[in-house]
């Protein structure tokens, strides 16, 4: 990842955590984490998205809502 070289050279300590935004356990033992090691965090990115097992010619507007 760039970002992680850029992290690196930096000398920045970070932590990259996978977590299932629809499972609570899941958030819950990322915050965790991130506040046993760092007192809490600087930033969080949410990178959630939708799976859609279709081709893109296949999905329709009503499958985004």
């Amino acid at each position: 990842m760039k970002g992680n070289r850029h992290l690196r050279r930096a000398q920045r300590e970070r932590h990259l955590r996978d977590a299932r935004s629809s499972n609570s356990a899941h958030i819950a033992s990322a915050v965790q984490t991130v506040v046993e090691r760092f007192g809490g965090p600087d930033i969080i990115v949410n990178n959630a998205g939708i799976l859609f097992e279709k081709t893109v010619d296949d999905i329709t507007e009503a499958d985004w809502d």
